[in-house]
């Protein structure tokens, strides 16, 4: 066994993440800098902490830790800020791609599932080519919690301490990343021994106890502070009070959105005579999404692999692995639902982790079809003939250069810096804060009604001070009185290009001052 392990370990050392290091560069040059709302949060808080303004960075979001490993890579390197950005998404995507691979080893893959896993990350168009190369705090929550999974395993498997201290150190960075971590804190480890074991040496007690070790530490210390001083409040604890306040939250999104979603259900959905139905329609299809969302979010093939053969495949899944893995993969799931009873909305970055843990599984069974090929039933060739087409699509999509239109805004930005006579005493008037970004003006605000904003500065003459004015337009139903507005009021501009992005249901035009 040590030899096996040994021999993956030099595999994907010398082979699968180098592999993956130069494809993520490669996805992360094809952006051209594009960058999203998020990132530029963490940009200016990063720039704020590395000019040792921290008070005003954590004024913007409470939860630092990623904007500061930034300012720290800004600081040491001397890269810009974006470009240290990356720098740690290359690094957390090679984290996670080596923590998948040790878990793909627990659970008895040889060297092969190691790559078929290793393929499907790499051809999965939502994880590597959408979210990988932008610059949010998501990919270091996969990297730590994969890490802190895979040592959970170990420690599940063979009772050894400095496993159960791995595990809730590496959980505990996971949740610096991202709150959402502090549920499988809390519930992980709770639900496995619970359930019954495979081997019966009474240790479950004390193996509970190791798990939670430094937790049970750490909330002493914290329930002695609380003691001690009487000035700390529900608010000192940070976005943690949340694990407090969600479902009083949840409660008070069911009061003020969802009872009315579920009476216009009741009264112009579903009607007579099932409308006592409503609530159990309703909730069952937020379930539903959160489900698709689950199985899919790596893409096709993991959801189909991991599900098919499941009576041939089973005996090839170490059992404590797929345990540990399963609880891990319903947590995930559970945590999918709170969310989307919470805030009405259900980002696929929230559920990646039950993404790597099909691709997991599905890199077995995939191992499991191959040796079986020459015996193997046609459907089951067909399964696994469609499944590769399928990732490698996605592989070459994702390292293809972006369609047309993917980078309209910055070239809109470009084209309007190209055309300005004298940079310095003719202003532009960039009405997104991206496109200020781009511009490498100063940050204002990522959140705020760009239509208003601009509407604010034609209303009080503001505008008039400005050489070219560029306005995101994107096609909706009220576009064309917007247009009709731009028009009779920017009478001393005139329309000088529009730049359209993908099938031109987005727009950014540049009006150039007569």
């Amino acid at each position: 066994m040590d030899n096996a392990i040994k021999a993956s370990s030099d595999y994907f050392k010398w082979f699968l993440i180098p592999v993956g290091i130069l494809i993520s560069c490669w996805i992360i040059y094809l952006q051209h800098g594009w960058v999203t709302s998020d990132a530029l949060l963490y940009f200016e808080m990063a720039r704020l902490i590395a000019d040792g303004q921290w008070q005003a960075a954590t004024s913007m979001f409470k939860w630092p830790f990623y904007p500061s490993l930034i300012a720290l890579v800004h600081m040491a390197t001397g890269l810009s800020v974006q470009a240290s950005a990356q720098c740690l998404s290359v690094t957390f995507f090679a984290t996670s791609l080596w923590a998948l691979i040790k878990i793909v080893t627990q659970f008895g893959g040889n060297q092969r599932a190691q790559v078929l896993a290793a393929l499907m990350v790499f051809g999965s168009t939502y994880i590597a080519g959408d979210i990988m190369p932008m610059s949010t705090r998501d990919q270091g929550y996969w990297a730590f919690m994969l890490l802190a999974i895979w040592q959970l395993i170990v420690f599940y498997k063979h009772g050894a301490i400095k496993n159960g201290l791995a595990w809730q150190v590496l959980a505990m960075v996971a949740t610096l990343f991202r709150i959402e971590g502090a549920v499988y804190i809390l519930a992980l480890p709770l639900a496995l021994f619970t359930l019954p074991k495979s081997r019966a040496d009474g240790k479950n007690i004390l193996l509970f106890l190791h798990a939670y070790s430094f937790f049970i530490l750490l909330g002493i210390l914290a329930l002695l502070a609380v003691l001690m001083s009487s000035s700390i409040n529900i608010d000192a604890f940070g976005r943690l009070k949340e694990l407090f306040t969600g479902f009083s939250d949840i409660e008070q999104n069911i009061k003020q959105n969802l009872i009315n979603r579920v009476d216009i259900m009741r009264d112009q959905v579903i009607g007579e005579p099932f409308k006592e139905f409503a609530w159990f329609t309703f909730l069952l299809s937020l379930f539903s999404i959160s489900i698709i969302k689950c199985f899919f979010v790596a893409g096709w093939s993991p959801a189909i692999l991991a599900l098919s053969n499941a009576h041939q495949s089973r005996d090839a899944l170490d059992k404590d692995t797929f345990k540990v893995l399963s609880v891990f993969a319903v947590i995930t799931w559970v945590i999918a639902c709170l969310i989307i009873l919470k805030v009405n909305l259900l980002s696929g970055r929230y559920v990646v982790l039950f993404g790597f843990v099909l691709i997991a599984v599905a890199s077995i069974v995939a191992e499991v079809h191959l040796q079986q090929w020459k015996h193997a039933k046609f459907s089951n060739r067909a399964v696994l003939v469609v499944c590769a087409i399928m990732v490698l699509v996605g592989l070459i999509s994702n390292v293809l250069p972006k369609r047309d239109g993917y980078h309209y805004e910055i070239n809109a930005v470009e084209y309007v810096q190209q055309s300005l006579v004298d940079s310095k005493q003719q202003a532009v008037l960039y009405t997104s804060e991206r496109q200020r970004f781009y511009a490498r003006k100063p940050y204002e605000d990522r959140y705020y009604d760009e239509w208003q904003y601009l509407v604010e500065r034609i209303e009080d003459g503001r505008v008039n001070q400005y050489a070219f004015v560029v306005i995101n337009l994107d096609l909706k139903a009220d576009s064309v009185a917007k247009e009709t507005y731009l028009q009779s009021h920017l009478t001393q501009f005139k329309q000088d290009k529009v730049f359209y992005g993908h099938k031109k249901k987005k727009r950014t035009y540049v009006y150039r001052r007569v």
